[in-house]
């Protein structure tokens, strides 16, 4: 080989490493689904708008339309609790047995920052948003708006206790109701 040809090969060479190290990790490479619809890290507690959604894929009235209206309620749940000062937290639960066809049926409405699913309606989270807190029918779809307050006392070695204060805001149980509260009722 000629110098040249080999320069050339090693300009090529350089260029192309560092274009890899430049974009690793970036979206442009990653194929990583994002689950997650804010970015709870700071584990302080606070004022929180959480919206909890409770479905199964075996309910014909949990379908892709209502998916959409949860997707764009959740969105507009975000910007009010922005503007409010409050941080926004998503529950996807399931009443699927099967987790992994409760996952798959969930990621149909969007990024939740918790998914419970498995075991169907003795899962924890039908437990404790239907018959333990809010004292409601077992059914789906349930789509709920919560007002929620976490206190959490922490020590230098991590979080000691978390106290946990939730009132219910709004409660629909179908694509009509959710329709009908139109998103605007939410006032800023």
């Amino acid at each position: 080989m000629k110098k040249k040809e080999v320069i050339i090969m090693g300009i090529i060479f350089i260029l192309s490493l560092s274009i890899g190290i430049f974009f690793r990790g970036s979206s442009f490479f990653s194929k990583e689904k994002e689950y997650s619809s804010s970015n709870i890290s700071d584990f302080k507690g606070g004022d929180y708008i959480q919206l909890v959604y409770i479905g199964s894929s075996g309910c014909g009235y949990c379908n892709d339309s209502l998916h959409k209206e949860i997707a764009n309620l959740s969105n507009r749940l975000k910007e009010y609790s922005i503007i409010s000062g409050k941080k926004f937290y998503t529950t996807g639960i399931s009443t699927d047995v099967n987790t992994n066809q409760g996952i798959d049926f969930l990621i149909k409405a969007g990024n939740f920052d918790e998914i419970i699913t498995g075991g169907g309606w003795y899962n924890m989270g039908a437990n404790y948003y239907i018959w333990d807190k809010f004292q409601l029918e077992g059914y789906v779809p349930q789509i709920l708006i919560i007002d929620l307050q976490l206190d959490v006392k922490g020590s230098l070695n991590g979080i000691l206790d978390i106290t946990r204060k939730d009132s219910l805001l709004e409660h629909f149980s179908s694509l009509s109701e959710l329709k009908d509260f139109g998103y605007l009722e939410i006032s800023y």
